[in-house]
């Protein structure tokens, strides 16, 4: 059986472990799944020194400090809407190409920031990288 990866989900400022329910309903038998908490004081440093693996859909790369997990050398995977009128996919494609490697960055066509009428776009190419990076 291959070994399982782990897998942190950010909450965004609307983005709460309630809102990726069936993300971690769908994925849970990928990897183990935690979706912290970033009222509780958790720093973006301590999240991501505790997973394998780090998963970002349209984060807000400048309006939160994002450093540590550009600069780790975790594989960084990043979905963001072509058309999110929240976090421009500019700033996003600007953020990735200092990221370190390995990196991948997914843009789904014509997607807003909450992926209205996208959302199952969103689920394949979760499914779609964890599968080629669990492999």
């Amino acid at each position: 059986m291959p070994k399982r990866g782990s897998l942190l989900l950010l909450p965004g400022l609307l983005c709460d472990r309630q809102l990726w329910r069936h993300q971690i309903e769908t994925m849970g038998d990928v990897a183990d799944i935690t979706v912290p908490d970033l009222t509780g004081g958790s720093t973006m440093a301590d999240l991501a020194a505790s997973v394998s693996t780090l998963l970002a859909i349209a984060p807000p790369v400048s309006r939160f400090d994002f450093e540590k997990a550009r600069a780790s050398d975790k594989p960084k995977f990043i979905i963001h809407g072509e058309r999110d009128e929240l976090c421009p996919l500019r700033e996003t494609q600007e953020f990735y190409a200092r990221a370190n490697d390995p990196k991948e960055l997914v843009v789904i066509e014509s997607a807003d920031h909450l992926f209205d009428g996208k959302v199952l776009d969103v689920g394949d190419v979760i499914e779609e990288l964890l599968g080629d990076w669990n492999g």
